[in-house]
């Protein structure tokens, strides 16, 4: 009885044994292979991960190579566009200048004298009464003192005297000038005096010699004319506005200020007369 308790207790024991072997190996069998599968996983996400990360390089490289190409296509466009708004700039130059010299060709079929055209090459535009520069000089048939004119808002106006002649260019001092006199005579009421530049850059010229009983014939705005009198400048030329008119009670003549017909800041072309019947020395 005993012997056979004793066999009994054997039984049970390796039968627990057995299924406890059995269980751990079947838990290790399926611990290794969600083992193998968690490895597989994560290696498989690590590769796609590098292969994303390839792809995007590869695609970012690409990107960054294609915006240099845009960008060199865009520099090259936009320097051509740089060299078309010159060329544009240029004809519109051209044409303007065509405009004017076709003016100036007008213009001068309209003087009653032969006159020579030409372009002013140098100016000091912070002082309208300094000499300025012409392109024409001995060569072209420039002399010594010979009147200088030009056009503007329809008016023939005077600009000044040639006072030194080069042989392809020459100077000219405006009326402007302080040293520059001019004969002149007021168009509506004819009465005469002597045209003075006052030499600042406020560009108004000086009336004198105008008798007092003038006063009741003259007014703002009335036009002074080169009389031709014993001037070098032809008769009939305008020389400027009456922009105020002051009486002074111990002189016998008016002080008559007088704004230029010409805009001497805005001069670029002028026509030398070539006058006959003057002496130029």
């Amino acid at each position: 009885m005993h012997i056979k308790k004793k066999r009994f207790d054997r039984s049970i024991t390796l039968f627990i044994t057995l299924f406890i072997l059995s269980s751990v190996m079947l838990l290790s069998n399926e611990s290794f292979r969600a083992a193998k599968e968690g490895t597989l996983s994560f290696f498989s996400l690590l590769q796609a991960g590098l292969d994303n990360t390839v792809k995007f390089t590869r695609n970012t490289v690409n990107s960054v190579g294609e915006l240099k190409d845009l960008k060199n296509r865009y520099d090259l466009l936009y320097a051509e566009l740089d060299e078309y708004r010159g060329i544009h700039r240029d004809f519109l130059e051209v044409k303007r200048e065509n405009r004017e010299f076709k003016k100036l060709l007008g213009f001068m079929d309209s003087l009653d004298h032969d006159s020579i055209p030409c372009e002013i090459i140098g100016k000091d535009p912070s002082n309208l009464s300094s000499t300025v520069i012409i392109n024409k000089g001995s060569k072209h048939g420039i002399e010594k003192n010979m009147p200088v004119v030009a056009e503007q808002n329809g008016m023939i106006g005077i600009v000044g005297k040639v006072i030194n002649v080069g042989i392809q260019s020459s100077l000219v001092l405006p009326l402007l000038d302080q040293s520059s006199y001019i004969a002149g005579r007021l168009s509506k009421s004819r009465f005469e005096g002597l045209i003075n530049g006052l030499g600042s850059n406020e560009g108004f010229l000086e009336l004198n010699y105008v008798k007092k009983i003038a006063l009741n014939d003259i007014s703002v705005g009335d036009l002074v004319e080169t009389s031709g009198m014993k001037s070098l400048y032809p008769k009939g030329y305008y020389i400027g506005r009456i922009v105020d008119i002051s009486r002074v009670e111990y002189e016998t003549s008016l002080s008559i200020k007088v704004e230029p017909i010409i805009d001497f800041s805005r001069l670029e072309y002028v026509s030398v007369l070539k006058t006959t019947g003057v002496s130029y020395e």
